[in-house]
């Protein structure tokens, strides 16, 4: 026997709750001791050589483990949920600690790494106890979210030989002040997010590059210096009330009272600090490091791959078609538009490629295409207390007929691709081979794809936030990992004050197609009032908000139908139309959000009532062709109501040819 099982485990454990793993033993296999409550001492021999995936996970009495030197792997989740576990001395030859391995291990005070670990996983100790953590030298690369939620985290040491911090790796802990090694080549987002207790930065060395929203929600932070780092992305620093002090290759600036940190970015020897003050106003301290000169811009800049300065803003609601074509007209050609939440990676930094950041030429265009587009959409009155959700269903119903998902752009594969369209993939290839992927990469996850008719979910986001922004509605990106462990973006919407999931990617063909039905899971909210963030397996990597209640599906019909067949000649006001149909609206008003499911008793009720009414007319009519006049007067009010059908007939040709005339784009 080289290894032991779940069989093996139940028949040796004494009544202290102690195992002793026999010499000789190489492996303990997965699940070997998982759930298991006796438990409560491991004492592992020399000979093991590995721990398999969720070995001791969730053995709630475990409170110490003896482990052998042999050792050299730590399977995934090995030591999740041992609550009781409070320290941990790995093996020294421990080469590999898989993911999540002592993730939630919330009584795990104190830790120590050997020195052969090159890479601490995703998740390894999240929400775990440590207070201190000693990195070892070997040490090249902390993972997504591998300290993230450990509340009681306050030191980190070692690791000078870290290369890469990856998203949330130190989220939501309680660490005041980092020095970033100088072997460090990237930070990527959310890496330290959440630090509330966090005050000061060093950045060194050879930092290359510093993601957006690296210290998110670091309220507290006072203090930045940096020395050497080529490139600071523009959110990376975004809204820090507090900092008051920033000190750049030796140059400090120092901001005012009334200033808050808004953005810092770095490009080479440039440096823009944008500041917003009190009343909102955006201002910029522009360096350069190089000839040591310094200047003040009145306005919010973004500094683009070669260190030029162009104006930056929220989204394209923000700025008026004409200002466009005055920044056109006055020699600009690039625009920054920060609200998305498109990152922009090192490999894409190299390619040239950046989602935010936009030709004027191209903006004019999609300024244009929004107008356009607004003006099929029915607004209803300031007073109608479900104005915004109204409003929503018919730009995504719009949306639907006016963009299709870019499987090409995606990269999906061909057992994908078929699958999803019950289509040729060779003929899809055939058509798409000669498109250039760098462009196509960008345009399907910009503003652009509104312009080409074709995006993928991070465009999709993106339009819908731009476009719900012009009528004065609050969207968000939300990026993570879909139901099949994909990256993905998607939604949240504030709605009438209440906040919503909504994954247009996920229903947009349906929608097209008037699927209704196939929508119902995440369109405007999932079933069973699960949000996304729970749902299926979704992973945000970006903060969220509690969502409200989700509709039914009675409401969503309502919603995206809703100014369906309130389309009227052009010289017909918004006001007119509204008015037209003020009793049908007010009857939706009433019920609103809350529609309710008629339950078994009353559906039959209904029916037997429509029964005994149909009865009633048919002994009527039996009656009236008895009476002299009666026939008579029937034949007048059939001849009433085909005149009036007539009249109908006639008002739906003019509706028909009034729609020819101007037609809704496809």
């Amino acid at each position: 026997m080289n290894s032991i099982d779940r069989n093996w485990v139940d028949n040796h454990i004494d009544s202290n709750g102690e195992v002793v793993i026999p010499e000789g033993i190489e492996k303990v296999e997965p699940m070997a001791f998982a759930g298991n409550e006796k438990v409560r001492k491991i004492v592992i021999p020399d000979t093991v050589t590995e721990i398999g995936d969720k070995a001791f996970a969730l053995c709630p009495n475990l409170e110490e483990v003896q482990f052998g030197n042999g050792i050299k792997s730590i399977g995934d989740s090995a030591f999740s949920r041992c609550k009781s576990l409070s320290n941990i001395d790995l093996p020294t030859q421990l080469e590999h600690l898989g993911r999540c391995a002592f993730r939630n291990c919330s009584q795990l005070k104190s830790i120590t790494l050997g020195d052969f670990i090159k890479n601490i996983e995703p998740l390894t100790f999240d929400g775990s106890g440590i207070e201190q953590i000693k990195l070892p030298s070997s040490l090249e690369k902390i993972d997504i979210r591998a300290f993230s939620n450990c509340s009681q985290l306050k030191t980190v040491e070692g690791g000078f030989n870290i290369t890469g911090i990856e998203a949330g790796a130190f989220e939501n802990t309680a660490i005041t002040s980092f020095q970033i090694p100088n072997n460090i080549i990237s930070i990527r987002a959310t890496a330290f997010r959440g630090n509330s207790n966090l005050s000061s930065v060093t950045l060194n060395g050879n930092l290359d590059f510093l993601s957006e929203r690296a210290f998110d929600k670091c309220d507290n932070l006072n203090e930045i210096i940096i020395n050497g780092t080529q490139r600071i992305n523009y959110g990376a620093f975004m809204n820090k009330a507090n900092v008051r002090k920033i000190t750049i290759d030796g140059q400090e600036i120092n901001l005012d009272e009334n200033e808050q940190l808004f953005s810092l970015q770095k490009v080479g020897e440039k440096v823009a600090v944008v500041v917003q003050d009190e009343k909102g106003k955006f201002s910029t301290k522009a360096l350069n490091l190089e000839k040591g000169t310094r200047n003040v811009i009145s306005n919010n800049v973004y500094l683009n791959d070669n260190g030029k300065l162009c104006y930056a803003i929220n989204s394209l609601a923000d700025i008026s078609l004409k200002r466009l074509e005055s920044l056109k007209q006055q020699g600009q050609s690039r625009l920054y538009i920060y609200g998305g939440d498109n990152e922009i990676t090192p490999t894409e930094h190299e390619k040239g490629l950046n989602f935010n950041l936009y030709n004027i030429e191209d903006l004019i265009q999609i300024k244009t295409k929004i107008q356009e587009l607004k003006k099929q959409i029915t607004i209803p009155n300031q007073q109608d207390k479900h104005r915004e959700k109204k409003i929503y269903g018919q730009i995504i119903r719009m949306l639907s007929e006016n963009i299709e998902y870019d499987y090409w752009g995606a990269g999906v594969s061909k057992e994908k691709y078929e699958r999803m369209t019950g289509k040729s993939y060779d003929d899809y290839v055939r058509v798409n081979k000669n498109r250039d992927p760098n462009i196509t990469h960008l345009e399907d996850r910009n503003l652009v794809g509104l312009l080409r008719g074709m995006a993928v979910c991070q465009g999709n986001a993106e339009i819908i936030r731009n476009i719900a922004a012009e009528f004065g509605i609050e969207a968000k990106s939300i990026r993570g990992k879909n139901h099949e462990g994909e990256g993905h973006e998607w939604n949240q919407i504030k709605l009438d004050d209440v906040w919503y999931d909504d994954d247009f990617t996920y229903y947009q063909t349906s929608l097209s197609l008037g699927q209704f039905d196939k929508c119902v899971a995440f369109l405007m909210g999932t079933e069973g009032n699960v949000p996304f963030t729970k749902y299926a397996g979704y992973v945000p990597y970006t903060e969220t908000h509690n969502v409200g209640k989700p509709f039914k599906m009675a409401d969503k019909k309502f919603l995206l139908n809703y100014g369906r067949d309130r389309q009227q000649p052009k010289q017909q006001t918004v006001q007119e139309t509204e008015k037209m149909h003020q009793q049908d609206q007010s009857i939706k008003d009433e019920v609103g959000d809350e529609f309710k499911t008629k339950t078994q008793e009353e559906k039959q009720n209904e029916q037997d009532a429509q029964t005994l009414w149909m009865n009633r007319l048919q002994e009527c009519d039996k009656t009236v062709d008895k009476m002299p006049e009666g026939a008579k007067k029937k034949q007048e009010v059939v001849k009433l109501i085909q005149i009036l059908d007539n009249q109908r007939n006639r008002m739906q040709n003019e509706q028909m040819q009034g729609d020819a005339q101007n037609p809704v784009q496809r």
